[in-house]
């Protein structure tokens, strides 16, 4: 029975491949369906002993299992507690303008983060902020994904925690072979990683998409083409002579066309109030077509300028961006104009289009009656986004917003326990799993 008991597996197998590679399901459904497949067939009775059932999950009590597990924790709370917003602030520090330097620090940041988390997940949590460091030094972003997945997979190699590979290979050696520590491979690994850095600093230019510039931010499309709206955000600086001081963000929006999603108040303000006085020089941050936006150029005292610092943090992809919401049949605002029922002020929500029936509707928003099935493209903050989701008046379409605050409050504690973990399996004689 040798023959077919390897044909079963080789079957199983090649399934698990052809699943992982479809991904028809998830990838952890996959492998678990791989596992209930391979203890079911060892109760036929061509298949005894190729696996007994009591040892189908003893994979998980690896300590390779448990420590990527644990790894990949470790990053997400690094992540939540607002660790990669200070990051991007050192490296635009650091960094300038110069697409070089740009690629040099952020590539030796995720290469440094790397080494202690998963490679996947520290590429995952250096999208965004290649985001905001493209926008802000005028680097085009896509010359930066690049080094930043390279160096996420070399930086993997920096520590035998940084990449699956390397952590389940202690757990392979034979017994009484002296383990790997957890610099084993660090030379090799630094030796790699500067060896990527300089590749895509030296040749950069002629290997790297996107040999111009960009200026502005992207927020999150959620389908904005469907609504044939340009969410493209623009910055705007109000000197001390120019005409709009005095007015408020509703007489300047009604009379030039435009959206006002953020201003630098005392506090940056997001999807401000149509009464908010714009009494003094501030910023604003603006979505609106390039034609009607040149009118404001046009004034005296207005001048384009690169965001600050708070403004630009308010307006972050993980803070706020677009979304899209239908009007339900059980909703408050039904028959009511939006500007009776003040959407900003009672939901925090900045409608930029309707999309009624096969029509959209860009101009005039306020004048609306909202009827049943209106979807709105909005701009907002993700905490107004997750409130009216738990709401009545609106159903959220798009899923993808971020469903928790950066906690900024807990970084340090995040950072203790992520440095207390490193000190014990550096210098103490734990086993990675227990410690991780």
């Amino acid at each position: 029975m040798p023959d077919i008991q390897i044909l079963v597996v080789l079957t199983i197998l090649a399934s698990a491949v052809w699943l992982f590679v479809t991904e028809r399901f998830r990838v952890d459904m996959t492998a678990m369906l791989v596992l209930a497949a391979l203890g079911l067939v060892s109760y036929l009775p061509f298949m005894e002993g190729v696996l007994p059932p009591e040892k189908v999950f003893a994979g998980f009590s690896s300590n390779a299992v448990i420590s990527i597990i644990a790894i990949t924790i470790i990053g997400e709370a690094l992540d939540r507690t607002g660790l990669m917003h200070s990051v991007a602030a050192h490296i635009l520090a650091r960094a300038g303008k110069s697409p070089q330097s740009v690629v040099t620090w952020i590539s030796a940041a995720v290469g440094g983060i790397s080494a202690f988390m998963q490679n996947v997940g520290a590429a995952a949590l250096f999208i965004p902020v290649s985001s905001r460091i493209a926008a802000r030094s005028g680097v085009h972003v896509s010359r930066i994904l690049m080094p930043v997945g390279f160096c996420a997979i070399l930086g993997g190699t920096l520590t035998m925690v940084g990449s699956g590979p390397l952590i389940l290979l202690n757990d392979l050696l034979p017994q009484g072979v002296e383990k790997f520590s957890l610099f084993s491979v660090t030379p090799l690994g630094l030796l790699l990683v500067l060896s990527g850095i300089a590749y895509f600093v030296l040749l950069g230019d002629r290997l790297l998409p996107g040999r111009g510039t960009q200026d502005g931010v992207q927020p999150q499309d959620a389908g904005s083409a469907a609504f044939g709206v340009d969410c493209s955000v623009s910055w705007y600086t109000l000197g001390a002579d120019c005409p709009l001081l005095g007015q408020t963000t509703g007489a300047i929006e009604a009379e030039y066309g435009i959206h006002i999603i953020g201003m630098d108040a005392d506090t940056p303000l997001i999807s401000p109030d149509r009464e908010q006085l714009i009494d003094r020089p501030t910023q604003l941050a603006v979505i609106g077509s390039t034609a009607i936006e040149a009118r404001l150029l046009a004034l005296p005292g207005v001048a384009c300028a690169r965001p600050g610092d708070a403004l630009y943090q308010a307006l972050d992809a993980d803070r706020s961006g677009l979304a899209q919401v239908v009007v339900p049949p059980d909703s408050a605002v039904v028959d009511q104009r939006i500007r009776d029922f003040r959407i900003r002020r009672s939901y925090g929500l900045t409608p930029l289009a309707i999309h009624r029936n096969e029509s959209v509707v860009r101009n005039g928003l306020r004048e609306e009656v909202m009827r049943v099935g209106d979807v709105l493209l909005v701009h907002a903050r993700w905490k107004d986004i997750r409130a009216v989701d738990q709401g009545n008046d609106f159903a959220v379409i798009n899923r993808s917003f971020p469903k928790y605050d950066v906690q900024s409050d807990k970084l340090r504690i995040a950072l203790v326990i992520f440095a207390v973990t490193i000190a014990c399996v550096v210098f103490a004689d734990f086993k990675l799993s227990l410690v991780l």
